[in-house]
């Protein structure tokens, strides 16, 4: 047995090696300083904790001193802007999406777009007006990347190496434990370690985590709580975005990779459930994955403004489709919905349509959170997806 396992390693790394590293930019959109989706094969995937602007002078010195923060980081680990595959934005105020577009447009080489998605909501920092988070790819053929060290037991960084054998995309789970914040992060991390022993991972596997907090005023007391999750080891990068939640102080989402040898015949993409929790037509409670590529969304929006209409859903699902197809996907192989909604028009529409356009074997894990905008004027709603491309 043991020879058998090293053999799988031996050509597990011959694959890597041989492999061919790629990233394919699909539908850019140079006034939005983004593509519509990023296919990447065969890549490192290196993801970000949450850079938040100092929270100091105008928005012109805010944008400024994040994206240099953000180049300094980049430079430090090996890489560049145009390394960025998918970049998610948070922002206080709608009306500073523009200005911060023309800034993105002035970093970005126009042929090397990232996917980016774009919500309105209150920062971690009080004045802070912008935040972000990314993921970007390498190369593995060439020099390894040098991760910056960890700060008081936080990771700015994760890395998913190219020779991972399997990822897990787990969607938000939500415990309300005695009502506080504190005690929620705490129940709920404890709920999402459960799923991961399901999944015969470990909270070292886990890359990043998404929390999605009511109010934000409470951000410190969630961090702490996750923090101490992972003690003593290191905490992932994490990420906060403010939901409007009347029952539910937090709801948190992990992404999770290991590089351990996995049994032979499963399929690409597996859509899971631990046995307590209840399997839902429309969302899957985890998405596990063997491929060596992957395919990132921007945000997307309706054509038209006309909120909380069932036309705006349908034209979503048909950009979802064709930028899928474009990529070599199809809606049967999302791993990974991000929906945001600013009304309840948008969301009860969202929910009607979802059974309609998904199989129900096999919907993408997701996390639905109600925010205070969705990025664009007229619109009440947005989802990114990520995706895999067709397979068994």
């Amino acid at each position: 047995m043991r020879r058998m396992i090293l053999a799988c390693l031996v050509l597990a790394a011959a694959d890597v090696s041989g492999a061919e590293f790629s990233i394919r930019r699909l539908a850019p959109e140079a006034s939005l300083a983004r593509s519509g989706a990023v296919r990447v094969d065969h890549a490192d995937l290196l993801y970000s904790t949450q850079f938040v602007a100092t929270g100091e002078g105008p928005l012109s010195a805010q944008q400024q001193e994040l994206l240099d923060r953000l180049a300094a980081t980049l430079q430090s680990a090996g890489l560049k802007f145009d390394d960025i595959i998918k970049l998610n934005l948070y922002v206080r105020n709608e009306q500073d999406i523009a200005d911060i577009t023309a800034e993105l447009s002035r970093r970005f080489n126009s042929s090397a777009l990232p996917a980016v998605s774009w919500v309105v909501t209150t920062l971690p920092a009080a004045d802070a007006r912008l935040a972000l988070d990314f993921v970007a790819a390498h190369n593995p053929a060439q020099p390894p990347l040098k991760l910056p060290e960890s700060k008081a037991g936080q990771r700015l960084l994760s890395l998913i190496p190219a020779a991972t054998r399997a990822r897990a995309f787990i969607s938000g789970q939500a415990e309300k434990g005695e009502g506080t914040v504190a005690d929620s992060t705490k129940q709920t991390m404890a709920s999402l370690f459960r799923t991961l022993k399901f999944l015969e991972m470990k909270p070292a596997d886990v890359v990043q985590v998404k929390v999605f907090i009511a109010p934000m005023t409470q951000v410190q007391d969630s961090l702490g709580a996750v923090q101490a999750a992972f003690a003593p080891g290191d905490c992932p990068p994490v990420v906060f975005v403010e939901w409007k939640s009347p029952s539910l102080p937090v709801e948190i989402e992990l992404v999770a990779a290991t590089s351990e040898p996995q049994p032979f015949g499963r399929p690409v993409v597996e859509y899971l459930a631990p046995p307590e929790l209840k399997h839902s037509p429309v969302y899957s409670r985890i998405a596990r994955v063997q491929s060596p590529a992957t395919i990132y969304f921007s945000g997307l929006y309706g054509s038209q403004a006309d909120p909380d209409s069932e036309a705006e859903l349908r034209d979503l699902f048909a950009q979802t489709k064709t930028l899928a197809e474009e990529a070599g996907s199809d809606l049967r192989h999302l791993l990974k919905a991000t929906y945001y909604v600013s009304s309840k028009g948008s969301s009860d529409q969202h929910n009607k349509l979802r059974p309609e356009y998904y199989d129900p074997a096999r919907p993408p894990a997701a996390s639905k959170a109600i925010v205070t905008g969705v990025g664009r004027p007229g619109r009440t709603i947005t989802w990114d997806m990520i995706a895999v491309p067709k397979g068994k």
